[in-house]
Order: C-alpha cells, then structure tokens, then sequence
C-alpha cells in the first residue's frame, strides 16, 4: 500500500493543478511546468543520475518505461544477450506484459 502525504494531496488540489486540461496552451500552465522541471532537476541530484522522467503516466505505464530504458541500457553497451526477464507467478499482471511488451522473454518462476 502506498502512502501519501497529505501535503501531497492539498499540493494535487490547487486549482492550478487540478484545474489544467491536457490540450491547454502551454503558455497557461507555465508556472506547473516549471514545478515539473524543477521537480525532475532536483530528483536527477539526489539520486546522481544524468536525468529523470515524470512522463510514465500510472503504474503500469512506468514499468514498460523501466522496462525500456534497462533495453536501451544493455543495447548501448553492445550486450544483446540479455533476453530474458525473471518474472514470479505472484506477480501483477502487468509486469510479464510489461517485459514482453518491451521485447523481452518472460521465464516465469514459482513463489515460495
């Protein structure tokens, strides 16, 4: 179960946020991006990776991008051998649909 904060939520709420529709000109929500920016700068330091993405839209939406990018990872250094994605058969449904999705194959393994 996930929490969450509830500064996150009364932050979610402002009608800044709350109120912005997908096909807005970008010159009205301006003062969001820039939170969104500074939001995926500020993450970038303190993990010490070169850059983050805030684009994954949900859950499942997020691992196909993880999904992708350990793809890209391994293509980038000339490795094609890794093909395969251990997946539990406890496991949400999304995640072999992710891996297969990305082009992996998916080897099932069985929970304790």
């Amino acid at each position: 179960m996930k929490y969450n904060p509830k500064i996150n939520d009364e932050m979610a709420s402002l009608p800044g946020f709350a109120s912005i529709h997908p096909l807005q000109p970008a010159h009205t929500v301006e003062g969001c991006l820039e939170v969104m920016t500074l939001a995926q700068q500020f993450l970038a330091e303190i993990t010490g990776m070169d850059g983050v993405t805030l684009q994954p839209a949900a859950g499942a939406h997020g691992e196909f991008t993880g999904m992708m990018l350990i793809k890209a990872y391994h293509e980038s250094r000339g490795d094609d051998k890794r093909k395969k994605i251990i997946v539990p058969d406890s496991a949400h449904g999304t995640n072999p649909a992710s891996a297969t999705m990305a082009g992996f194959e998916v080897v099932n393994i069985p929970s304790a």
